[in-house]
């Protein structure tokens, strides 16, 4: 096993590590599919056996900006936030998740 694959197997055991979080999670699996040269997360979720939609969440999460990650650590669910990761406006995502955090989901803005 060269170096290259050696890396590829020590980041997929990582990425199945129980700890982990969403973020460093995200990152190695971005990871991982670079070194592969792996073109999407179906491939990806066959190469190392997670689910689909635990990759695309990992993913979608870790490629959001910083303080709009930390407005997502506040939330006690993470629907929200995979929900969140799906708008491409920026400025959408950090007042959609400003709301959550602040549990303004009924007040009008005057």
């Amino acid at each position: 096993m060269d170096n290259g694959q050696w890396m590829v197997e020590s980041l997929i055991e990582n990425v199945h590590r129980e700890d982990l979080g969403l973020n460093e999670k995200g990152k190695f699996l971005k990871r991982i599919m670079a070194l592969e040269d792996i073109s999407s997360h179906h491939k990806l979720s066959k190469r190392i056996g997670i689910s689909q939609k635990e990759i695309s969440r990992a993913i979608n999460f870790c490629e959001l900006d910083s303080d709009i990650k930390v407005s997502a650590a506040q939330l006690p669910s993470s629907n929200i936030v995979e929900v969140t990761t799906r708008i491409e406006d920026k400025k959408t995502q950090k007042q959609i998740l400003k709301k959550a955090v602040d549990g303004d989901w009924g007040r009008t803005r005057n």
